[in-house]
């Protein structure tokens, strides 16, 4: 009897983590949703201030990825050879991303230039290097 009663308590937590899971599935499928509408169509103001959050959170990883990818330009003239080549790859590699992930985006003004500005001197460079 006491094996029935540890499978059954075993069997009720198991139960309530998947529902809870289900509960946080169901909020992330939500903001999926909401991803794709247009902003006039969503109703909730919580999910409204949550994929603007989203948004100026990309934003911000766009810059810090275009910066990042100066820094390993500037690096990489102070390196070896074969290291010169991996960080003037790994600055492309950093470029092609922000590119990627720049369209799906809703930018503002600020944004779209501080990203356009930065993407523009990493073009320069790495056009400059052969990359």
């Amino acid at each position: 009897m006491s094996s029935s009663f540890r499978s059954s308590s075993k069997w009720s937590v198991r139960a309530r983590r998947a529902q809870g899971d289900s509960r946080k599935s169901a909020a992330v499928r939500a903001v999926r949703r909401a991803w794709v509408r247009k902003p006039a169509e969503i109703k909730n103001p919580a999910l409204i201030r949550t994929l603007a959050e989203m948004q100026r959170a990309g934003a911000a990883f766009l810059i810090a990825d275009l910066k990042l990818a100066l820094t390993m330009l500037d690096t990489a003239n102070f390196l070896s050879a074969s290291k010169r080549v991996r960080g003037y790859q790994n600055a492309r590699n950093a470029f092609d991303a922000a590119l990627r992930y720049q369209s799906r985006l809703k930018l503002t003004i600020k944004e779209r230039a501080a990203i356009e500005s930065l993407g523009a001197e990493v073009k320069a460079r790495l056009d400059k290097e052969g990359y």
